[in-house]
């Protein structure tokens, strides 16, 4: 017997969830969306803002990561497994040598030590309160919310089950990471063309 506050879904609504399996079944060559709680999560496709940026914070990270021997430096599109229910390919991502044996060929399983999303118009919410939420769900140590529009990198550290602000950059300042010591980022830097 069910329990009495447990939600009742039925079998037609179950069926209509996304799942991984269904996700690799039915998604076309080059279409990408995440899904989290079973539900399809879309994007618009990235603006030309959007590629320069994560082009330049992906030379930054990468060049540390691999000049320190600290892991693998991965950009999107990659999946990163959580549930059947959840998963999403964040903008660049960090996975740290301890937790190697999350990498596999498809991308990862289980959490990053870092996410980065670059925010573009259409996804604030997404990355600002979805994303957050489920990053800290799943336990991704840093999360780091880059705006263009802004001009800032706010970087994000796991205490307990949600995020503290470890700081909030400003195009003259310098990026820090608790996560990966040494790294130092000017914020200009990631914005220019």
């Amino acid at each position: 017997m069910a329990a009495a506050n447990a939600p009742y879904t039925t079998p037609a609504a179950e069926a209509e969830r996304w799942t991984y399996a269904r996700y690799l079944r039915e998604t076309a060559e080059g279409e990408y969306f995440s899904v989290i709680g079973g539900e399809r999560l879309m994007s618009p496709s990235p603006n030309r803002w959007h590629q320069t940026v994560l082009i330049n914070l992906a030379v930054h990270l990468r060049n540390h990561v691999k000049q320190n021997r600290l892991g693998a430096a991965l950009i999107a599109p990659l999946d990163v497994f959580f549930s059947e229910h959840e998963f999403v390919q964040p903008d660049f991502l960090f996975v740290a040598n301890e937790h190697a044996n999350r990498l596999t060929d498809n991308g990862v399983s289980g959490p990053p030590d870092l996410v980065v999303e670059i925010v573009s118009p259409g996804s604030v919410r997404a990355d600002r309160v979805t994303k957050r939420n489920l990053y800290a769900k799943y336990g991704v140590r840093e999360y780091w919310i880059v705006s263009p529009t802004e001009r800032t990198v706010e970087v994000l550290a796991l205490k307990g089950n949600d995020y503290g602000l470890a700081g909030l950059y400003e195009e003259a300042e310098t990026v820090l990471s608790p996560m990966l010591p040494g790294l130092a980022i000017k914020v200009e830097q990631l914005f220019e063309e």
